[in-house]
């Protein structure tokens, strides 16, 4: 019976350390997730961040039938515009033998779409009817591929600290984000350049599933070099700044989806002191994207042969 007695006293001894241990454990982690997340310690506060990483997204739906060679038939282009404005699509089809398009695709069309809001895109439906292919003997894998291009543009917000003139930073700011658009904006770095002014410079890079390119339906081999933007419109608070590209020598242009410049602002606040402001960028420019809607053209005439 003692030997009972002193196993039983030695399991409680042990459950309530490991529960002293896990509520120690559980503060620990419960004050660096606070700290993390900007609840604590110095320039925190409540955090928000909002993008979109889209401009304009083309589908089709699914055939309930097969198309049959010499019948016509119809695809349904579903269609969202994730831009914050209008936006004229060119569409160009392309990948198959246009000898054998009898009727009901053009070869270049444009679609207009509304703009979308901070919460949906907008969307359409665009309905193209009468196709009809012949030519052929026995089953035509017809695969079109619809390249378009359209007019996006990227806007940029973010609350920042602003460093005094010994570029320390102690400014109590709200992680504050948003972002629309295709292409990607990042601050790398804010810095004071002398007593009243600042420098800020940032990276453009690619999000989206297509490319930038100075004209639509451009040489697919000039698609990762020297496709530009429009200049930025970059402001640090109300001030804007003047601008110039770091990464390229041809302006504000990307280069294998990826474009780094720096801004100079006059500073607005004490050189004493670091505080909080807001930098806005905004630009735009020609995106170009594809997709392909897979379909087989039968012929029931000659499917044995």
């Amino acid at each position: 019976m003692k030997i009972t007695k002193s196993n039983n006293s030695i399991k409680s001894y042990f459950a309530i350390l490991f529960l002293a241990f896990a509520l120690v454990l559980s503060g620990c982690s419960s004050d660096s997730g606070a700290k993390e997340s900007g609840i604590l310690g110095i320039g925190g506060g409540s955090s928000s961040t909002s993008s979109s990483g889209s401009g304009v997204s083309i589908n089709f739906q699914d055939l309930s039938f097969k198309p049959q060679k010499d019948n016509e038939f119809s695809m349904v282009m579903e269609l969202k515009n994730y831009q914050l404005h209008d936006v004229d699509v060119k569409v160009r089809p392309s990948g198959f033998d246009w000898n054998y398009l009898q009727s009901g695709l053009e070869r270049e069309f444009v679609l207009s779409l509304s703009k979308g809001t901070t919460d949906a895109p907008n969307q359409n439906a665009h309905y193209i009817e009468g196709i009809k292919l012949s030519g052929f003997t026995g089953d035509y894998n017809w695969n079109p591929t619809f390249k378009y291009c359209y007019t996006a543009k990227s806007t940029f917000r973010e609350q920042v600290c602003i460093p005094d003139k010994l570029n320390g930073c102690s400014a109590d700011i709200k992680s504050d984000k948003f972002e629309n658009g295709l292409l990607s904006t990042k601050v790398n770095s804010i810095y004071p350049i002398s007593s009243d002014k600042i420098g800020v410079e940032f990276q453009v890079s690619n999000s989206g599933k297509g490319v930038v390119v100075n004209e639509c339906f451009q040489d697919e081999n000039k698609n990762d070099f020297g496709n530009k933007i429009t200049d930025p419109v970059v402001k640090l608070g109300t001030t804007i700044g003047t601008c110039s590209a770091t990464s390229t020598s041809n302006g504000f242009a990307l280069n294998q989806n990826k474009l780094q410049f720096k801004c100079e602002f006059q500073r607005s606040g004490d050189a004493s002191e670091s505080y909080a402001s807001q930098v806005t960028v905004d630009y735009e420019y020609l995106y170009s994207q594809s997709v392909k809607n897979q379909i087989t053209i039968v012929d029931l005439e000659n499917r044995n042969r």
